[in-house]
């Protein structure tokens, strides 16, 4: 096999932005929240942009090509999603599923996520974690309109890496927790996200958000180098 390059899937989105569509060669005027750029997703299919599998999908090459596309993996659909996040306003409070509720609930995979974070403001931030005891204090918060005051949140900055396995509530948000009901300029959040579905128990041991260790950024950052042109000014 030889290396394969992909056309990249824009994805619009109301909390996208416009910085990026020079980057990937989108002109549209709605704002772009996602680039999809390796995808075996059938909500958004990679699909080989020249060379000889030019035209050919990710599936139907993992199909041709299972041993390489897949390796040993238990699925028979490439496992990743890699995708260019662009958050010009807050998005929605989520909770993604474990493989056993989705493949029982959805007919689908279960998804974890990891977050590296390209370019963000000092006052970045992300919702990772919740403080409800149990189901009865959730339940009384959202006839309350009081979700929000368990919420936890998470300081980010460049070049920080966040872990969200399955079942962790999470959000990225570009409002200053502190004007989160104002109408204030946003701050823009640039991320590149993997997402995993795969087993979510080899996991269990995640389910914390940290920076890694300097060495470990410094590595990511090396082979990202021509990502650079991602940390662009506020908009």
């Amino acid at each position: 096999m030889w290396p394969v390059k992909f056309t990249p899937v824009a994805m619009p989105r109301i909390w996208g932005g416009h910085a990026l569509k020079s980057m990937f060669g989108v002109q549209v005027d709605d704002p772009i929240g996602e680039y999809w750029v390796l995808s075996g997703h059938p909500n958004g299919m990679s699909v080989v942009a020249d060379g000889p599998f030019a035209g050919r999908t990710l599936a139907e090459l993992t199909k041709e090509y299972p041993t390489a596309y897949l390796g040993h993996s238990p699925q028979g659909r490439f496992p990743l999603l890699i995708k260019y996040l662009e958050a010009e306003s807050d998005l929605s409070v989520q909770i993604h599923p474990d493989d056993e509720y989705a493949r029982e609930h959805e007919g689908d995979f279960g998804k974890t996520e990891a977050w590296y974070v390209l370019d963000a403001k000092p006052d970045g931030t992300v919702n990772y974690g919740h403080t409800f005891p149990d189901r009865e204090t959730y339940l009384r918060a959202v006839a309350e309109g009081k979700v929000r005051d368990y919420l936890t949140y998470q300081p980010i900055q460049q070049g920080d890496l966040v872990f969200v396995p399955a079942r962790t509530l999470h959000a990225l948000l570009v409002t200053p927790r502190s004007s989160r009901f104002s109408r204030l300029p946003m701050s823009r959040i640039v991320c590149m996200t993997g997402i995993a579905w795969t087993k979510t128990g080899n996991l269990a041991n995640c389910t914390s958000t940290r920076r890694p260790t300097s060495s470990y950024t410094e590595g990511l950052r090396s082979r990202c180098r021509n990502l650079k042109r991602c940390r662009r000014k506020q908009v």
